[in-house]
């Protein structure tokens, strides 16, 4: 039995669905992705202090946390890795994206990310 196409395609739904999912996902590993915003504004701090704009993507906040922490692995922060980002007043999208290195992640698009915080 085939489903309705409005059940398939419905956008206000399958942005329900998506925050739910990052919800979920943030809240079951809530220290590593406290640790991985930390690492996010420390970072763009640091861009911003030599000169640099302070975008940060995903895969640079990983590297940190590897630098950081020598037990980290990418599995300890998993799904949560989408909620970064989250704080809305912190960081804005550039609207750039960038292929992803990590193996894993099939050079997936990642969003690039203006750090606004002082």
């Amino acid at each position: 039995m085939s489903r309705e196409f409005d059940e398939i395609f419905d956008f206000e739904r399958s942005c329900e669905m998506r925050e739910a999912g990052m919800s979920l996902a943030a809240n079951n590993r809530p220290l590593w992705l406290e640790r991985a915003r930390d690492a996010a504004c420390a970072l763009a701090r640091e861009l911003r202090a030599d000169s640099l704009d302070p975008i940060v993507n995903a895969d640079m906040v990983q590297e940190r946390l590897r630098d950081l922490y020598p037990e980290y692995d990418v599995e300890m922060l998993g799904p949560a890795a989408g909620s970064i980002f989250k704080e809305s007043e912190l960081w804005q999208a550039t609207g750039v994206r960038t292929k992803s290195a990590q193996v894993r992640n099939h050079a997936r698009d990642q969003h690039n990310w203006l750090y606004l915080g002082a």
